[in-house]
């Protein structure tokens, strides 16, 4: 006779916690996160060179070259890294 109250009392204390907890899971809220990452792109280098020949004609027919050289290096720098978070709370009607 214990033993079928005892029975009575673990299905009947079972029963109401398995009643009870899909209620409890419909009140919470749900959210869902979503995480996006872009690769940032590098720097970019550009480098531009020229180059000035002058000759001159000296007395007695001699010959004077003069060069220049000139070097321009650009550099632009890249887009960085970026991430992205958006986090989404829904919370079910009471």
């Amino acid at each position: 006779m214990k033993s079928r109250k005892l029975v009575a009392v673990v299905f009947g204390s079972l029963a109401v916690l398995a009643w009870s907890l899909p209620v409890t899971a419909q009140d919470a809220p749900q959210s869902t996160t979503t995480t996006t990452q872009t690769e940032g792109t590098p720097p970019q280098t550009e480098t531009t060179q020229k180059t000035e020949t002058k000759t001159k004609h000296k007395r007695h027919h001699k010959q004077v070259t003069t060069e220049k050289q000139k070097t321009t290096t650009t550099t632009t720098p890249g887009q960085p890294d970026q991430t992205q978070t958006t986090t989404t709370t829904t919370t079910p009607p009471q």
